[in-house]
């Protein structure tokens, strides 16, 4: 890991797929059914994220 990187993890407590996209395109993890996974995301800004199976799942990473 790098400066201004941190380490996430993801759980999906559905019980279908969904990803973990970042807006910027930097990031896109799938994420299966009742599965955790961890991704490497840059800490220097605030972005946003989705689910590019189903974009009306989105939230802000913001940078405390």
């Amino acid at each position: 890991m790098s400066a201004g990187t941190t380490t996430i993890t993801v759980t999906n407590d559905d019980s279908v797929t969904h990803t973990f996209t970042l807006d910027d395109g930097s990031v896109s993890q799938p994420v299966p059914a009742g599965q955790t996974v961890t991704v490497t995301i840059d800490v220097s800004k605030t972005i946003g994220w989705h689910c590019s199976i189903h974009p009306t799942m989105k939230g802000t990473l913001t940078v405390a």
